[in-house]
């Protein structure tokens, strides 16, 4: 009986733990949401390194979720916008790193730190 009792009180806890991470990962996808919004913005502005670099974070960060789905949907949007707009992607990413680099990626810095986080509580339930 005490082991039945302590048993379902693990179960209760990670899925507890589970329900918290899964919390933070839908936080997550609205914010990204935004950033492609603003991403979009700067492709009219013809600011292709800004929107380079920030697609290419965006994809680290969703397979450090481990969101393999958003994965594949960015890199086939990273694809389709750098052939749309024939961008020269090592001379735009050359461009964006020495023209205010980290205020271009701020908003997926923020990104990858809530990445980080889940990716960590993921791993400790595992």
């Amino acid at each position: 009986m005490m082991k039945t009792i302590q048993k379902n009180v693990t179960v209760n806890s990670s899925i507890e733990r589970i329900f918290t991470i899964i919390k933070v990962l839908l936080a997550v996808s609205p914010f990204m949401a935004y950033l492609l919004g603003f991403l979009q913005q700067h492709l009219n502005k013809a600011d292709y390194g800004y929107a380079v670099v920030n697609m290419a974070l965006m994809i680290v960060a969703e397979v450090m979720l481990q969101n393999f789905l958003y994965v594949a949907a960015l890199a086939f949007l990273l694809y389709k916008t750098v052939k749309t707009y024939q961008i020269p992607v090592k001379d735009s990413v050359e461009k964006s790193l020495k023209n205010h680099f980290l205020r271009d990626i701020s908003g997926s810095i923020v990104v990858l730190i809530f990445a980080g986080i889940c990716m960590f509580a993921m791993l400790q339930l595992k």
